[in-house]
């Protein structure tokens, strides 16, 4: 709850560099098929979770996070977060945090029954990735049983995280074309710079 509490803040502080932040994460139409984008936020970096010296070095860039969620209009979710660091080591020393520092949705209804990290192969644009698959049930009634594909890479000194659940299932290759796509974006807004 604390955790939630601090997001919030932070997410009122982003203020000015909220723009910005979201013309680094992929539109709807980006994304294969049709999608709609559902909610999308900025927040503070490294005001969320614990302290560190990665999050301290971004607060004082005052980098700003932005997330993106879309829906496919039927049964397919996906989020997209793209975290600035002040530096390609911090963004690798942030990725071995990625699955500590994921918050939870409260209002999801439904319960991980199974977690596992994966291997899997860097996406295009990224050197180093993590990957989890998460088995859940529905909350009130136990009979849904989905698969979320959780999917992070290091892309120069932005941290990518990509979360995607829904049927039809989605799979390791779509999740790592998908993210190849917002590498490709994050590379064309360092080329501006």
């Amino acid at each position: 709850m604390f955790r939630h509490l601090r997001l919030a803040l932070a997410q009122f502080a982003a203020g000015k560099g909220h723009k910005g932040a979201l013309s680094r994460l992929l539109a709807g139409d980006d994304l294969p098929g049709t999608w709609t984008v559902v909610d999308e936020r900025t927040w503070l970096t490294g005001r969320a979770g614990a302290s560190t010296p990665w999050s301290e070095a971004a607060r004082k860039n005052g980098s700003v996070t932005a997330w993106r969620s879309y829906h496919d209009g039927r049964d397919r979710w996906a989020w997209i977060q793209v975290v600035p660091l002040a530096s390609e080591s911090d963004a690798h020393r942030a990725l071995r945090e990625t699955g500590d520092r994921l918050l939870t949705n409260p209002r999801a209804g439904i319960g991980i029954t199974d977690e596992r990290d994966v291997e899997v192969k860097p996406f295009a644009g990224a050197t180093t990735v993590w990957a989890r698959e998460q088995r859940s049930r529905h909350a009130g009634t136990g009979d849904f049983t989905g698969l979320t594909l959780l999917l992070a890479g290091v892309v120069g000194k932005y941290l990518v995280v990509l979360s995607l659940s829904g049927t039809p299932l989605w799979d390791w290759d779509s999740a790592s074309v998908l993210a190849g796509r917002q590498a490709a974006l994050l590379a064309q807004e360092v080329g501006r710079d």
